[in-house]
């Protein structure tokens, strides 16, 4: 066991020292650093354990990547929370030493955290979470580290670490070890919070416990990393004695701030809790203060009051217009003042007209984004010194206020096409000159917002014919789907969809240049369910009513194989998507272009989709685009309705269709039905297997949509002459 003298010595070695830190990482130092935690036996050992905390601590300030997977496996979080736990159960503890373990355990918790998650409030930066790693290396090109062996404190009993080095990758080691070890400190968070009702522990430990609050919540609430679609979170119940915790800070002067911003990660993560009645008079009070920080802090907090608690605690208005006045403000917390004007506009989209023609939040956030906008570091900048503790540290405040800027933007954006014509008139040159030149920047923060303005502005078909194409954006988007981030690839791939749509110039452009081969690429196995998705909604989009030339060379591109098998797969968001694409492929507008699309499939494989996927059990977003692939199909002259109608399960199938309680599935039925009646052999063996009896039947409750379907199928049967003629969609 090392003592005190070493580590002492050591932590003089590696304070502010990048190289040194991870010189100790890579010697499997950690190992000897973390049997030291704990060990109270002694004197002597209470001040090794204390020095040891502190080493921890500062191996995982600004950690990279390789250092946190150092970290994680020596079990740095096992024994910090063991520690922490043992100090808390004797009163006598060294209060000092109580404060340097907690204190460990938050530094070492955010650095993990950072790997797993980005903060909504913080934005994602030139690097995840909230410790601002920027020009970090990847994780993906990490190698396997030689590991000493691990000496077998107590703490170890509770058996051996989630990933091994000889089971998985180091991305996937590193993913795995930092969730277990955010569960495992969750679970011991409330415990560490009642240390703070003895008196003299109260100052030393709200605030490490504070911390380790908002980095969890963030980990916990959000599955999957990264602002993408701002996918919904998991809500999480907040344990009474943290609430109690927060109430506690919010009464110590020292501490009011620190509680407000704790305040603000529960209501960013729609956290569950027993009772509003203590967030809401925190931050009520807070917003009243006499300390501009612990004011700001609270208006930023409030901005993210869930619509399902009820009134804010402070009118929204007065949080718009307190947040507009803090915008500019250049103190060190101002990027969270833009990230919460965001929240407040999206949650609150009445207040985004009022925003933009009474307070005039699209001239400031224009400013902003023009006085951040020379801090950007350009692709070709020269490489960063990764010796300093943290290159772009400087300039971060610069770099996630652009972000945050960026993401206001898109957020007004969304008001509607009218809104969006409003903010490029604004200033005609601010996609050319600011926006888009971003895509190719080295912070992924800035690109990943940037992407997102373009993504939302190219939902209006003016702007995509016109600005966006003339600021060159499908060259930009090309260079972003070769990225190496998923992220980025998957924002990308949504703003693919939007250039790819019938009327877009850009369509052809793209297939030019290998547009669609990426896309296909991300069609593979090993990609991340989210980049499947997106790139199956490209094609989709692609596909729906293009000109049969286009249709011809996408085709041609996307192997058939590929979009059949994915009508298989478990995911149903995938079967559904690959179902809408082979559906947008098969509505053509002539029997022959449709005949063409089917002759690439054989048979009996679209038979066999079809078969599956009409199913009563099926999901209802696969069985609404399975049934218009159906009748897309049967619109396509006698020979392919033969081939329906000699397999009798997809007869029956048209059968409960059109007796289902959804509308689509209805009309689907009926129009199924519809292309296949004028021919006399098909109504026959229709009848026969009870289709008119199910058209009656459904007739007693037709909603008024499918009403026109439902009369002209039932006058087939009642041997009238309705004018009626193919129809797919």
């Amino acid at each position: 066991m090392m003592d005190a003298a070493t580590l002492r010595s050591l932590l003089r070695r590696i304070v502010g020292q990048r190289e040194e830190k991870a010189r100790v990482v890579q010697e499997g130092v950690l190992f000897d650093v973390v049997a030291c935690v704990g060990r109270t036996e002694h004197p002597a050992y209470e001040q090794a354990s204390l020095l040891a905390a502190q080493v921890l601590a500062s191996v995982a300030q600004h950690a990279t990547p390789p250092m946190v997977l150092g970290l994680v496996r020596a079990r740095a979080v096992d024994a910090l929370v063991h520690a922490a736990t043992a100090l808390a159960s004797d009163t006598s503890s060294s209060a000092a030493l109580i404060e340097a373990t907690l204190r460990a355990l938050a530094t070492v918790l955010t650095a993990v955290c950072d790997q797993i998650v980005y903060m909504p409030w913080h934005g994602l930066g030139s690097g995840p979470g909230s410790a601002m790693m920027s020009g970090l290396e990847h994780v993906q090109a990490l190698p396997l580290m030689h590991l000493s062996h691990r000496p077998a404190p107590t703490w170890a009993a509770a058996g051996p670490s989630v990933a091994t080095k000889e089971a998985l990758t180091p991305e996937r080691e590193l993913h795995a070890q930092c969730w277990a070890a955010v569960q495992l400190t969750w679970s011991h968070l409330p415990t560490f919070a009642i240390l703070a009702q003895h008196p003299a522990w109260t100052a030393r430990v709200l605030e490490p416990v504070l911390a380790m609050l908002r980095v969890s919540l963030a980990a916990l609430a959000r599955a999957q990393p990264g602002p993408i679609d701002d996918q919904a979170v998991s809500p999480i119940a907040i344990p009474p004695a943290l609430l109690d915790a927060l109430y506690q800070a919010a009464s110590i002067p020292a501490m009011q701030e620190a509680s407000v911003w704790a305040c603000q990660a529960v209501l960013a993560c729609s956290s569950v809790v027993g009772s509003t009645d203590t967030l809401a008079e925190i931050l009520r009070k807070a917003s009243q203060h006499t300390s501009t920080a612990v004011r700001q802090a609270a208006y930023c907090a409030l901005a993210y009051w869930p619509l399902a608690w009820g009134p804010m605690p402070v009118s929204p208005h007065t949080v718009l217009v307190q947040l507009l006045n803090a915008m500019t403000e250049r103190e060190p917390r101002a990027f969270s003042t833009v990230f919460a004007l965001r929240a407040l506009l999206q949650a609150r989209s009445a207040l985004q007209k009022l925003a933009v023609y009474e307070h005039d939040v699209l001239a400031a956030t224009i400013s902003l984004l023009d006085a951040t906008f020379s801090a950007i570091p350009s692709a070709d900048a020269p490489p960063l010194d990764r010796t300093q503790p943290c290159p772009l540290r400087a300039r971060e405040r610069e770099i996630r206020m652009q972000e945050g800027g960026l993401y206001v933007l898109a957020t007004l954006a969304t008001e509607g096409d009218a809104m969006r014509r409003h903010i490029i008139e604004a200033r005609p040159s601010l996609l050319r000159d600011r926006i888009v030149p971003l895509l190719a920047c080295a912070v992924p923060g800035v690109q990943l917002a940037a992407c997102h303005v373009c993504r939302v502005l190219s939902r209006t078909i003016g702007l995509l014919r016109t600005t966006l194409w003339d600021a060159h954006l499908a060259e930009y988007v090309l260079q972003l789907l070769q990225h190496g981030s998923a992220m980025l690839q998957t924002e990308a791939l949504a703003l693919l969809a939007n250039l790819l749509v019938k009327y877009s110039p850009m369509q052809t452009w793209l297939l030019d240049h290998g547009g669609i081969d990426v896309v296909v690429a991300c069609l593979r196995p090993a990609t991340p369910t989210a980049l499947q998705h997106r790139a199956l909604w490209v094609l989709k989009n692609a596909l729906w009513e293009c000109e049969p030339a286009i249709r011809t060379r996408l085709l041609t591109a996307v192997p058939c194989d590929t979009l059949l098998a994915y009508t298989h797969v478990p995911e149903i968001s995938l079967r559904a998507e690959a179902l809408h694409v082979l559906r947008n492929a098969t509505a053509a507008s002539t029997d022959d272009e449709i005949a063409a699309v089917l002759a690439r499939l054989n048979a009996s494989a679209w038979q066999d989709v079809l078969v599956r996927s009409l199913h009563p059990t099926s999901a209802e977003s696969v069985l609404v685009q399975a049934a218009y692939l159906l009748m897309n199909i049967t619109a396509s002259g006698a020979p392919w309705c033969d081939v329906i109608l000699s397999e009798p399960t997809l007869v029956q199938s048209l059968c409960w269709l059109v007796q289902s309680a959804h509308p689509s599935l209805q009309e689907a039925g009926l129009r199924c039905g519809l292309n296949m009646l004028p021919m006399p052999s098909a109504r026959d063996q229709l009848k026969a297997l009870g289709y008119d009896v199910a058209v009656q039947a459904c007739s007693r409750e037709a909603p008024t949509t499918v009403y026109p379907y439902l009369e002209a199928t039932m006058a087939y049967f009642y041997k009238t002459s309705p004018k009626a003629s193919p129809t797919c969609t």
